[in-house]
């Protein structure tokens, strides 16, 4: 009898002549967890369904417990539970009533059997909710309580996870684990996550359409699939001892005479690197080598001769072509052959070669045996001989080799049909290996964009781009600069590091990791393998698609008389697993060539083109989904902020069900039903000022409704089409627009327009940022008020009532009277989350995250949890896109989390395929502020960030400062690197910033924005110096602040016509004022001082209605100080014989401060 407990024998299912199993031997242990892992189509639920028989088996044989399933089912199917697709029950029964039925149905004899199976799963016995109330969790756990119902010793899951939040996820995984460990249960599961497979499964079978790849254990897998450093050396030995004597090195594997693996990734590896350069070992290459499964692609190859294929190939096409995100490539098997107007012909890559060779035998004067050693070599070689010798040649040869560049390169006027039906194709752009001028020449679309040329935005006017990779024939002949005819490798490295390139480079790379790519007429050998193996990141970049969202498409161009008939050769479909091809697209003549593009060309002629009205289109008609009170999934929405707009694709927004309607709520709505064009939402982290947004919204659902999510950013071109809406509500959350849009829409004029047009905007600010927002709008209007809908932090009784009783529905602690939203929440994390395994790894992330590459991932999540939002061509840019999905990686490895996601609905058009979201805010500061608390250099990792970040905003906008200040401020302004560092979990907070701030001065030091943020950081850490009685240190602290806001405002003096300079000055001089006030409380001399800067901040707000800043609103800290200082006035009687005391001024404020006049008795007394 076989140890198996399931074993299948080519099985095989055809449909039609479609062939969905084939060939399939599966070997299932008893008492462990096989997980079937294959991507959506690829065969899993019919194999289950045949091991089940719900479907007949076209050929093979299935045995189950030893026994072949045919003439065995009625021994068999008792002893097997299972779930295939979504669980059916009764919808206006209970979960127990439901079980009850089935319990009696299959005559299970345990009396306690549907309570046993309610409490493994965790769902109540006997209780009164109806099946059709409950979440998508409930019900996936009540379809395993019934498959486990008869305490079967096999389960067969498919897809128990799908559909369901992180933490329904965690619990799911937990229970499932839980039954073959603690019960012994043989159970196979199908996924097409490998994450969660691995988190579960015991052996693991890859299958792909059909076929079973790989079959294998997760212990050996994680093995052979290890991540590590290749590190390849000119003396293995030497190195080795290097490694294990100096860095202590003891994981690794020597894998032949030049090439070791380090198996620890956090290796410094420019120590390294340096230490064996010192001691005469020559460094070849180092890199990070992912070959993990999970990061290995299944290439599927497709027959265009077979119209099923064919129509899967163009369905393909079409889907990529539908986002906007198929990008080609082309190579010199586009144009090869056509004719010039001057009577030449575009060459093959061969031909060139060949080409270059014979100059090189005619010019160089080398000897036999080395012409023949160059002839061997490909193309990027001879043309690293050919250009050796170039400057050698006499005036007739260059001039020859010019004419052949001109004859045969250029005025190109002739198309074949393939080359005619493949421009017709609407492509969002092209790339090109090719010198020549075809594509330019055959349409005017196309404005080509030349390495080291700068490109005129102007001159685009509405072109499509054409990005010529290796050069340009026609601007080698103008020029006679052989820069502009890349043929070698050293070349192309060249092009790569010259910063003129950074452009184009940033795009190639934003598609290879974002968008797909269709490569037409590329060679392995010469084209690709030069694209791949230069400086340029790409094979990192496609080790990181997503094939459910992208492909790597090769189309071959196969001829000959058996091509058709013959399979697909196994060394080509090696050669491109290299370049992480995931579809070969099988063509075999010109005709089949012709008739594919002109099928492409319809289909992308109905596709709608990207356009701002579609943009906005996508926020609009949303429509409200409100989850129960009593689903589960609503506590995730506590952490998981951004988890209301997963699904705002479909126009669909969801709120959980512990919202409640803020005290606010009918204030605001009166105030915007009134006709008002503008209103403003501010208040603390995490007060729900989005969900007060929602509620708004929601109450004007008569209206065109626009809801803007935060880190959307819109364009100026987009709030101007926008505005032109009529009786609409524009709600904008936090950062979806500008500084500068919201000023402008501060305007008097675009207040006028948007009332005309009966609509209405709601936009989220920054606390800190309201003062400036009040300032602006009170100097630009006269006659209407500046309106703020603060949202507190604490609820009220009413508001505190309604909350906790819908939280308790889904078993949460009640909130305590006064207690902030934060605090609940932190307080209340373990119990929020539930799941210990996912517990641990969610409240201490930094433990694995930040272990690993700290760097860069520091600098990935201190953008996030700034930006929210960062598309791909952006993390590219700064170089954090690696470490992103690296930490999304993790995140779904430790506990299916996803608090870092790619959103791929948002881009249209852009050169970036998705975006990176930030979906827990709250998660990430959490895990900053951890990092930082318990790392001795996290201080130092956390400030080279910041400077990472100014300086890559710097090198972005090196000839637009108003740009660079725009995006850069946030990482300098001092409320925003506050919040990102809570003291809620990180207490030493503003010494951390004084770090910053100084690492920062270098670059910013001409900054007036900048020394305005450093001053008030500074202000904070003398507070913390007061407190714990280091008055010597305060009194510095204080000192650098003063002339750090000076130095400010006098810069800023510099620059009387800068926009909005007026609430700048205002705004610097408010803070001069409380950095005084603080000052004067423990150095006496700076009272003067301190009443001049509080008297000239009422004065310089004369010119509007009300103040602004007023030192008597002031909070925390800024109250205590100030009212110390107001006694002081009053009291000290020292003070007023101060010979540079202005005491007529000290009258007046305190006159201001209290409504009381005020006299002072002047003495005369020299300043001490």
């Amino acid at each position: 009898m076989s140890d198996l407990v399931i074993e299948t024998k080519k099985l095989t299912k055809i449909y039609g002549e479609q062939t969905a199993v084939n060939s399939v031997n599966l070997h299932v242990k008893p008492g462990r967890i096989y997980g079937l892992l294959g991507r959506n189509g690829a065969g899993k639920t019919t194999i289950m369904k045949m091991i089940l028989g719900l479907t007949p088996i076209t050929s093979g044989e299935v045995d189950v417990f030893g026994q072949n399933i045919k003439g065995h089912e009625k021994r068999i199917y008792p002893r097997i539970g299972a779930i295939i697709e979504t669980p059916g029950f009764y919808p206006n029964l209970t979960g127990t009533e439901n079980l009850e039925i089935f319990a009696k149905l299959r005559g299970t004899p345990q009396p306690n059997a549907v309570k046993n199976a309610l409490e493994v799963v965790g769902l109540p016995y006997k209780d009164k909710k109806l099946f059709s109330k409950y979440s998508l969790g409930m019900k996936q756990r009540l379809g395993i309580a019934n498959a486990i119902l008869h305490d079967p010793e096999l389960l067969i899951l498919d897809e128990p996870t799908n559909g369901l939040d992180p933490i329904g996820i965690a619990e799911v995984r937990n229970f499932i684990k839980n039954l073959s460990v603690e019960r012994g249960k043989t159970i196979l599961i199908s996924s097409h996550i490998l994450s969660e497979i691995s988190l579960l499964a015991d052996d693991i079978g890859i299958i792909d359409h059909g076929v079973l790849l790989e079959e294998s254990s997760m212990d050996e897998l994680e093995k052979k699939n290890r991540k590590y450093i290749q590190l390849q050396v000119s003396d293995i030995p030497k190195a080795s001892l290097i490694l294990e004597r100096q860095f202590h090195v003891t994981d690794y594997a020597v894998q032949d005479e030049h090439n070791l693996r380090l198996y620890d990734t956090a290796l410094d590896m420019a120590a390294i690197n340096k230490a064996l350069v010192v001691q005469d070992v020559a460094v070849i290459s180092s890199q990070i080598c992912n070959d993990r499964k999970e990061e290995r692609k299944i290439m599927e190859i497709l027959n265009v001769k077979i119209e099923s294929e064919r129509k899967r190939a163009l369905e393909l096409c079409k889907n990529l072509m539908e986002k906007h995100a198929l990008i080609p490539i082309v190579g010199s098997g586009f144009s090869f052959g056509a004719p010039t107007d001057k009577g030449g012909t575009i060459p093959s890559v061969e031909q060139l070669r060949k080409k270059l060779c014979s100059y090189i035998s005619k010019y160089s004067g080398y000897d036999e045996s080395d012409l023949k050693e160059i002839e061997k070599g490909d193309l990027s070689k001879v043309s690293s001989d050919f250009w050796g010798i170039y400057d050698r040649m006499d005036d007739e040869g260059q001039k020859s080799f010019y004419t052949y560049v001109e004859e045969n390169f250029q005025d190109i006027n002739f198309q074949s049909n393939v080359q005619k039906a493949f421009l017709e194709v609407r492509w969002p752009c092209i790339f090109t290996l090719n010198y020549d001028s075809l594509i330019e020449n055959s349409t005017r679309i196309y404005y080509p964009i030349v390495p080291y040329d700068k490109i005129n935005r102007y001159t685009l006017n509405g072109k499509k781009k054409l990005y010529k990779l290796h050069g340009d024939a026609k601007r080698y002949v103008t020029t006679g600069d052989k820069k502009y005819f890349i043929l070698s490798r050293d070349q192309y490295v060249e092009s790569l590091k010259d910063d003129r390139n950074s452009d184009m480079l940033n795009e190639l790379l934003t598609v290879f990791s974002s968008k797909s790519v269709l490569f037409f007429g590329c060679g392995l050998s010469e084209e690709l393998d030069l694209l791949y193996s230069s400086q340029i990141t790409i094979k990192e970049k496609v080790k990181d698609i997503d094939p459910n969202q992208q492909a790597i498409i090769y189309i071959s161009y196969e001829t000959g008389e058996s091509a058709a008939i013959t399979d697909f050769s196994r060394r080509k479909k090696d050669q491109l697993t290299k370049y992480g091809v995931t579809h070969v697209l099988r063509i075999f003549s010109e005709q089949e060539s012709e008739n594919f593009f002109s099928n492409l060309a319809k289909m992308a002629a109905k596709i709608p083109q990207p356009s701002i009205e579609r943009f906005l289109e996508k926020y609009s008609s949303v429509r409200f989904d409100e989850l129960k009170n009593d689903d589960i999934e609503c506590r995730a929405f506590l952490f998981e902020e951004n988890k209301i707009w997963n699904s705002l694709d479909k126009h669909i927004v969801t709120i959980p069900g512990y919202a409640v309607e803020r005290s606010l709520t009918l204030p605001a709505t009166k105030f915007i039903s009134n006709g008002e064009p503008i209103c403003f939402i501010s208040g603390n982290f995490f007060s729900g000022k989005t969900f007060f947004l929602l509620e708004l919204a929601r109450h004007f659902m008569s209206r065109k409704v626009y809801v803007f999510p935060s880190g959307i950013k819109l364009t100026d071109s987009q709030v101007e089409v926008l505005l032109e809406k009529k009786n609409a509500l524009y709600c904008f959350d936090a950062k979806s627009l500008s500084t500068y849009q919201i000023k402008k829409l501060c305007d008097e004029s675009t207040l006028d327009k948007i009332k005309s047009k009966e609509s209405s905007a709601v936009i989220v600010i920054e606390a800190s940022d309201a003062p400036m927002y009040k300032y602006i709008f009170e100097a630009r209007n006269a006659t209407r008020t500046f309106q703020q809908f603060w949202i507190s932090g604490v609820f009220d009784t009413e508001e505190r009532q309604e909350f906790n009783k819908k939280i308790g529905a889904i078993s949460l602690p009640p909130y305590v009277k006064r207690e902030t939203l934060l605090d609940y929440v932190v307080d209340n994390e373990k119990e929020l989350i539930g799941n210990i395994e996912a517990c641990e790894n969610f409240l201490n992330p930094e433990k694995e995250l930040l272990a690993q590459n700290p760097k860069r991932r520091t600098k990935a999540l201190i953008m996030l949890a700034t930006e929210i939002r960062i598309p791909a061509k952006r993390a590219i840019r700064f170089g954090i896109d690696g470490a992103i999905n690296e930490l999304i990686a993790s995140c779904r490895k430790k506990n299916g989390a996803s608090v870092i996601e790619r959103d791929y609905s948002t881009y249209e058009g852009d050169s970036s395929g998705y975006e990176f979201v930030c979906n827990s805010k709250y998660w990430i500061i959490r895990t900053l502020s951890a990092y930082a608390k318990a790392q001795s250099d996290s201080a130092d990792i956390i400030a080279n960030s910041y400077l990472d970040i100014i300086r890559d905003y710097r090198k972005i906008y090196k000839d637009d400062d108003l740009m660079f200040y725009q995006n850069s401020e946030p990482y300098y302004f001092f409320d925003h690197i506050q919040t990102l560092f809570n003291q809620r979990w990180f207490q030493n907070a503003s010494a951390l910033m004084n770090t910053i701030y100084d690492r920062l001065l270098p670059v910013l030091s001409d900054s007036f924005q900048f020394l305005h943020q450093k001053a008030k950081g500074k202000l904070e850490i003398a507070r913390i110096q007061i407190r714990h009685r280091h008055l010597a240190g305060a009194k510095d602290t204080l000192r650098e602040a003063v002339l750090n806001i000076t130095r400010a405002i006098k810069l800023a003096e510099m620059y009387p016509t800068a926009k909005n300079i007026d609430e700048t000055l205002l705004h610097m001089t408010y803070t001069k004022g409380r950095i005084l006030i603080e000052f004067s409380g423990i150095s006496l001399k700076y009272v003067p001082q301190a009443v001049d800067t509080c008297y000239k901040v009422y004065d310089m707000q004369q010119s509007i209605r009300y103040d602004v800043y007023d030192f008597t609103t002031g909070t925390g800290n800024d109250k205590k100080s100030f009212e110390e200082f107001k006694h002081r006035l009053i009291t000290d009687s020292t003070i007023q014989g101060f010979d540079d005391l202005d005491v007529k001024k000290v009258e007046e404020l305190l006159s201001r401060w209290s409504g009381k006049k005020f006299r002072l008795m002047r003495r005369k007394k020299k300043n001490k």
